[in-house]
């Protein structure tokens, strides 16, 4: 199996002459600009009844300064939010809860809904909306409540 990554701009992925066409198909401008790095080490976990990935050394860098929402070159104008203490679990077990599932509860662990990526802008940039993930960045990542 063959795997590709592209590290490059965004605009030069093969797809973008057809993400391109469909955005302005609509009315959109099809320029693309990266606006969020993240990153994380992911480890897997298999079980005869489930399954689980468990995400740590998580970090999110904003890509645009605050003020102009142009892309940034300095990374002292760069947003971040860096969280190595923190490690995400999502568990895949089917219909019925799983052993790892079993374990985490038992150990008062439980279920939160987390997107890594709405998490991250909503916590690099604190002007986008934020209500769906207020509870996540104020709870699990102990970030102040926006005014």
């Amino acid at each position: 199996m063959s795997t590709e990554f592209h590290t490059g701009v965004p605009d030069a992925l093969p797809q973008a002459d057809w993400a391109a066409a469909q955005l302005q198909r609509v009315g959109v401008d099809a320029a693309v600009s990266p606006t969020l790095h993240g990153g994380y080490r992911r480890c897997c976990l298999l079980t005869d009844n489930g399954r689980a990935t468990i995400d740590s050394g998580l970090f999110w860098i904003g890509l645009r300064s605050y003020s102009d929402s142009t892309v940034s070159t300095s990374d002292a104008e760069c947003p971040r939010l860096d969280a190595p203490e923190m490690v995400i679990i999502e568990t895949k077990s089917g219909a019925q809860p799983g052993a790892i599932d079993r374990l985490l509860w038992r150990n008062g662990i439980r279920p939160c809904r987390i997107s890594k990526y709405a998490t991250g802008m909503a916590a690099v940039y604190p002007h986008l909306p934020s209500n769906r993930w207020h509870s996540t960045l104020t709870h699990h990542f102990d970030l102040p409540a926006a005014a």
